[in-house]
């Protein structure tokens, strides 16, 4: 919640009208995302956002507590939804008229953002999902853009978090073969079998069609193919924005005072076009004339999740840093403010300062220090980049797990890393620059904090959880949201992408607007610079900064079931498969298609998941595998992958 809006209730609470239009403008896109997927049909979508609108207003004055707006808003919007569905359990089933242009929300986020490929299977797959399961969706799908928290979506279901947790998984697997049946049903020409399950179907999306559908999918060669390289759903709604908001709309809700209109009136014919147009170009034109209302600029964010085209070769950059300012933010963690005092960095940190690194760097002891009481020790550790420590790990019979320290002063150490954590995840949500921002001004233990890179913040993910994937007890009270790292990504994209983390289930990905707003939880540590010294030996690669010996080259294609067995026949025994962890100590993120040193590791596919020796703590039978087009990772739909040992 932003900082203001505790005030900015209390002045909507006292009568302020310029208060509460402005408090209302600020939830009026999460109110129509949670309506819109839940209920489908747009008319249907319009009266009962403006429904929940009207409650609120009339409702904000009981409030007694205003840091807890937004999850009042959410239960209430919840609320509302149930209603309009058990009003339509008593209500005859009206056919839409065969003029109707649009049919669904789905159809409109389609048309309107212009959605191709896995977007647009993801957005149609809603479609096909049971009624409870549509009102699930729609609240997953906000948290999963970062835009409310678990514990607010176990309020407005008034249940705990864990029976919320099992109801939104059964919801995803629902989802999930909705999309690999919506991909099958788009592709062209359409599998012989698959076309004899429709024949005689009018594009009805009931759960008879669903069952008939993905019971074929899923025993198909050809359908399953369609599904291979599909992006974690969660990976794709971080991008999959809001859609804008229909002018219609806002201009009912102008017209009752819940939005203030800018200095001239608004007319809904001046905000939506008379015929639809269709295309990006046509987005940008509608989306620009909705952002005449107050406060509708909130809702235009980027309408891609896709960050560069997959369909396409990769982007092969050159073995050098993006830029200066990119790379000292990606390698490193940001030098501290200059308001920051010396004497606010550890002893450590300054040691490694002054040390100058040889052009090959050694590789560090692991041994404690016994002027430490906590037993970590940095000064062997030469000041050159990430991590210049063991990656620890949280999967069965990996070398390294993770062990934590809870301080008294608010913070945690990571006995592998030696790094200290921010224990505790402040409430609001910040924009990258804001939360970089926040880490440099934080006053805990001493200062001489910042925004963790993706590496860094990767290393406290435990896979063997989910909802959240870190410890609990070193972590208490974690959401379960994406948080933002200080890593942009390698590509020059406008608007300006970084890196985030979910810890619902441990995924990285690059897909956020730098201008959305995630979790933070800082971290000190020294600085670094630079590059990492592999040093090439035969067909192995030793990365001194980690400790870790790799396998140079790739295998062959492998199911998952094979990997561990291909590692350990190696060289008598001596390789293992790596944790997901460790895979990602070797991403080069100035680099993309592959996000990798090519020198040291030259075969390294542009395009290709390395299985990792951890499983998924919500899918069991799935393993995790990290893929070096530019070093996202996943679990889902895995069928295939290749190798890359270590010791």
């Amino acid at each position: 919640m932003p900082e203001d809006e505790p005030g900015l209730v209390r002045a909507a609470q006292a009568g302020d009208r310029a208060a509460l239009q402005e408090l209302m403008a600020r939830y009026v896109p999460l109110v129509y995302g949670l309506v819109g997927r839940a209920v489908s049909r747009p008319a249907d979508v319009d009266d009962v956002t403006q429904e929940v609108l009207l409650a609120l207003v009339s409702g904000l004055p009981g409030l007694e507590h205003p840091a807890g707006f937004r999850s009042w808003l959410v239960a209430v919007t919840t609320q509302h939804i149930d209603d309009h569905f058990r009003r339509q359990a008593t209500e005859p089933l009206l056919t839409a008229a065969p003029s109707e242009p649009f049919q669904s929300f789905e159809d409109l986020a389609v048309l309107r953002l212009d959605l191709q490929g896995q977007e647009r299977h993801l957005v149609r797959a809603g479609q096909w999902l049971d009624q409870e399961h549509r009102a699930l969706l729609a609240l997953w799908w906000e948290e999963s853009a970062g835009r409310i928290t678990r514990a607010e979506i176990a309020a407005a279901l008034e249940v705990g978090e864990a029976h919320t947790a099992v109801r939104l998984q059964r919801m995803r697997e629902q989802l999930e073969q909705c999309r690999v049946a919506v991909a099958a049903l788009e592709r062209e020409p359409l599998c012989s079998g698959l076309s004899a399950v429709v024949e005689g179907w009018r594009g009805e999306t009931n759960p008879l069609w669903r069952k008939r559908i993905t019971k074929h999918v899923r025993t198909c060669v050809v359908c399953l193919r369609e599904a291979e390289e599909q992006l974690p759903i969660a990976r794709l709604i971080a991008g999959l924005q809001v859609l804008p908001l229909p002018a219609a709309l806002v201009a009912a809700l102008v017209r009752k005072g819940v939005l203030a209109p800018e200095a001239e009136p608004i007319a809904a014919a001046a905000l939506l076009p008379d015929e639809p147009e269709v295309g990006a170009w046509a987005t940008v034109k509608w989306a620009g004339r909705v952002a005449t209302v107050a406060g509708a600029a909130a809702v235009l964010l980027f309408v891609s999740g896709f960050l560069y085209d997959v369909s396409q070769p990769p982007t092969i950059r050159a073995e050098k840093p993006v830029g200066t300012a990119a790379l000292s933010a990606s390698l490193a963690s940001p030098t501290p403010s200059p308001a920051t005092s010396p004497s606010a960095v550890p002893a450590a940190a300054r040691s490694n300062a002054a040390a100058t690194s040889k052009s090959t760097a050694t590789s560090k002891s692991t041994a404690p220090s016994k002027a430490r009481t906590d037993g970590c020790a940095r000064e062997d550790i030469p000041d050159r980049t990430w991590p210049a420590w063991t990656m620890p790990n949280s999967g069965e019979n990996l070398p390294d797990q993770q062990r934590y320290t809870v301080r008294d002063n608010g913070t945690v150490l990571d006995e592998i890393t030696c790094l200290t954590w921010q224990r505790e995840t402040p409430s609001q949500r910040y924009t990258f620059a804001a939360a970089q921002k926040y880490c440099s001004k934080l006053t805990l233990a001493d200062a001489n904090w910042t925004l963790p890179t993706r590496v860094q913040l990767t290393s406290i993910v435990d896979t063997t959880r989910s909802g959240p994937a870190i410890n609990p007890k070193a972590f208490p009270d974690t959401p379960v949201s994406f948080f933002w790292t200080s890593s942009p990504w390698a590509t020059p994209h406008d608007p300006a992408y970084a890196w985030i983390v979910n810890f619902y289930e441990g995924l990285a990905s690059n897909a956020a607007d730098q201008s959305g707003e995630f979790a933070v939880r800082c971290v000190q540590s020294p600085k670094g610079s630079g590059t990492v010294q592999y040093e090439v030996s035969g067909q192995q690669v030793k990365d001194p900064m980690t400790g870790l010996t790799w396998q140079r080259g790739t295998s062959e294609e492998m199911p998952s079931s094979e990997a561990e067995a291909y590692c350990a026949g190696l060289d008598g025994g001596k390789w293992r498969l790596p944790g997901v962890q460790e895979l990602a100590t070797l991403v080069d993120e100035s680099l993309v298609g592959p996000a990798i040193n090519r020198e040291a590791f030259p075969s390294t596919p542009a395009r290709g998941w390395y299985w990792a020796a951890n499983r998924a703590a919500a899918e069991q039978n799935s393993r995790w595998a990290l893929n070096y087009d530019d070093g996202y990772t996943n679990y889902r739909n895995l069928k295939t992958g290749v190798v890359r040992c270590v010791r």
